[in-house]
């Protein structure tokens, strides 16, 4: 059907942030149960920072009618003026050639549930890059996702760059880097801000920022998430040749579609990977290294090269983790999305009901460990 009217705005009034905060509260708090986040100085049923308070800060919504129905946060940094936390959180001494450069970051990006599949984000988007990128020139942005969120933020222009995974209450999370001013990056990623980038940046319209010396910390071989198929099919070909348990009877089409859809992840030792209670749905599965698994109660578990990781939270329908978990030493994983797998059981049937059946076979095996004596 017909598409509703997106209005896009910046918060001026304290109706317009009280809005915000309760639809950052909806999603964050009672859909995916991160209370960690609230804070005691804020009013009962929302979600507010105290960075939303500062000069540079910009609070974009999109309303439909009169309903907020997505919002982010925009941090504006002037050159030499990003804080320190800034600085460590998207390891910027790894990027010296930026410290005469404007940049930002992006938070907060949230979309209400039933609006997901609309056109919400894409007029959010849009008019944070022409009031960040066009009208304020900062031409860098930072962001942060989990794992499964990733290819969301890449359809905007956003890519992992080489830069040390961040920690955060709910687990880790993956730095991105997104370059506005860089038009034919952003075509390259099928970005829906290349044709404003195009028309602003084009052929020396407007002075863009040059990537090409920090080429090397935005090939995706050095970052710590890959995507691409060849670096994916890589390491799924290395993994399958040692038969895991996981891949028993998935077939060499079933393989590449696994290289497809799945990212790899380094991790390293002492790293966070997930935390208990918090909704996330990727599934993992140990290729190298090992993880300890840490129940509400109980011995510490160890996974190590073969086994998933995460497999009751994408099941269950509240999606919430069981267990801390965390790299107890450098590990590299496959991680796959709750719909790619929900897809690959669509796409190729066979090796799709294989993959369940070995997920569920593992599942089992626990469980019937767990209750022996």
């Amino acid at each position: 059907g017909r598409q509703p009217a997106h209005v896009t705005a910046i918060a001026s009034t304290e109706e317009e942030r009280s809005a915000i905060a309760r639809l950052r509260h909806a999603v964050y708090a009672d859909e995916l149960q991160k209370s960690a986040l609230l804070t005691a100085a804020a009013e009962p049923g929302e979600l507010r920072d105290p960075e939303d308070e500062r000069n540079g800060s910009y609070l974009h919504y999109v309303r439909v009618g009169d309903d907020v129905v997505g919002t982010l946060r925009s941090d504006c940094y002037p050159p030499g003026s990003a804080p320190s936390a800034f600085a460590e959180r998207f390891s910027l001494d790894l990027l010296p050639e930026l410290s005469d450069v404007a940049t930002s970051e992006i938070a907060r990006f949230v979309i209400a549930r039933e609006f997901r599949s609309s056109r919400a984000a894409l007029a959010l988007g849009l008019a944070t890059y022409r009031h960040g990128a066009i009208g304020l020139g900062c031409h860098l942005s930072f962001s942060m996702a989990a794992p499964g969120l990733v290819h969301s933020y890449r359809r905007f222009g956003f890519q992992p760059y080489a830069a040390r995974l961040i920690s955060t209450p709910d687990g880790l999370r993956i730095p991105l880097i997104a370059i506005w001013s860089d038009a034919a990056r952003l075509a390259r990623l099928g970005s829906p801000l290349a044709a404003l980038a195009i028309r602003h940046f084009g052929r020396g319209r407007s002075e863009a920022f040059d990537p090409t010396p920090i080429a090397d910390r935005l090939l995706e071989q050095n970052t710590p998430l890959r995507t691409s198929t060849t670096l994916v099919s890589n390491e799924v070909e290395r993994f399958a040749a040692t038969s895991p348990a996981i891949l028993d009877g998935v077939s060499r089409r079933g393989l590449r579609w696994l290289s497809r859809e799945a990212m790899i992840l380094d991790v390293p030792s002492g790293q966070l990977l997930m935390r208990r209670g918090v909704v996330d749905r990727e599934l993992f599965v140990v290729i190298r290294g090992a993880l300890a698994v840490q129940p509400d109660a109980g011995k510490t578990l160890t996974r190590g090269p073969g086994e998933p990781v995460g497999e009751v939270a994408l099941f269950t329908g509240a999606g919430a983790r069981t267990a801390d978990v965390l790299a107890s030493e450098d590990t590299t994983l496959l991680v796959l999305r709750r719909r790619a797998i929900s897809r690959m059981v669509n796409d190729i049937p066979r090796s799709g009901a294989r993959f369940l059946v070995n997920l569920a076979r593992c599942m089992a095996e626990r469980t019937a460990s767990s209750h022996q004596a």
